[in-house]
């Protein structure tokens, strides 16, 4: 049986914007949000690492920051489901 190692970074099973534990949700939208203020500080003196910034903090709240929270409170529900079931 070949099963793949879990990634902290990865996807949880419950839902498509949910992580595999709440940490790294919560790492993910804390570096989207640093990247999106970096960008509109540096607007004006870096506009292509200002757009870049912005395209990453997209990749990292996977969507845009409603995406972001519907993500994390379905990776709270995750956790809460999987701590009923131990």
């Amino acid at each position: 049986m070949n099963v793949a190692p879990r990634s902290f970074w990865g996807r949880a099973e419950c839902g498509v914007f949910a992580s595999r534990g709440v940490t790294a949700h919560l790492l993910r939208g804390a570096l989207a949000a640093t990247l999106v203020a970096w960008a509109v500080v540096n607007l004006e003196a870096h506009p292509v690492l200002a757009l870049a910034a912005g395209a990453v903090a997209v990749v990292a709240m996977r969507g845009c920051p409603m995406c972001w929270m519907v993500g994390l409170f379905e990776t709270v529900a995750y956790a809460i489901r999987a701590r009923s079931r131990a």
